[in-house]
């Protein structure tokens, strides 16, 4: 399973799971960002993303949302 970082305001990097994000895009203008919940303070975290992270982590199995 793959193992993904990412950076939580209050914890600072954190382990995740590709089931412990959602990646989401705007339909108009394909603005992205993907948001978790930080495992170890349980904080909800939503950061924006670049094509490029977007699709590396659609391609790492986390679920897309359109909107």
């Amino acid at each position: 399973m793959t193992t993904i970082r990412a950076n939580c305001p209050s914890c600072g990097d954190v382990q995740l799971k590709a089931g412990d994000l959602v990646v989401r895009v705007c339909s108009d203008d394909e603005r992205g960002s993907y948001n978790f919940r930080c495992p170890e303070c349980e904080r909800p975290v939503a950061k924006d993303a670049s094509r490029r992270i977007v699709d590396l982590l659609v391609s790492s199995g986390v679920r897309m949302q359109e909107w």
